[in-house]
Formats: C-alpha cells, sequence, structure tokens
C-alpha cells in the first residue's frame, strides 16, 4: 500500500507516548496508509538512544514501525 500521509516525528511520539487526539487521528488515517520519512525515523532512534530508559523506548517503537 502507498503511504497517503506522512507522519512527522512530533506526531510520532505523541503516538508513542499515548497522547490524546493524536493516536486517535492517526488510527483514523491508518486505513488509508500512514508513512515515516527516513528523517522522522532517525529522529526517533536519536530520541531512543538518548532516553534514560532506551529498552522500553525501542520496543515500543518497533511496534510501530
Amino acid at each position: 500500500m502507498i503511504a497517503k500521509y506522512l507522519v512527522d516525528t512530533d506526531w510520532a511520539v505523541y503516538y508513542l507516548r499515548g497522547k490524546e487526539p493524536f493516536v486517535t487521528k492517526l488510527q483514523e488515517y491508518l486505513p488509508h496508509g500512514l508513512g515515516l520519512s527516513i528523517i522522522t525515523v532517525a529522529e526517533l532512534y536519536e530520541g531512543i538512544f538518548r532516553s534514560t530508559r532506551p529498552d522500553d523506548s525501542i520496543l515500543a517503537a518497533h511496534q510501530v514501525l
């Protein structure tokens, strides 16, 4: 499926943290196709490895990616 919507880093982080209304909106858009740019993926990994709990953060990110 081709991604119709490109998710930016802020939205991806809010989704991973379970913040509303971001979770609801992304789930609404999911059937239409969501994508992440390589820049967003790199920024997510940078945040993961700088976090105080990188193991937990990487598990959460891999569930989304």
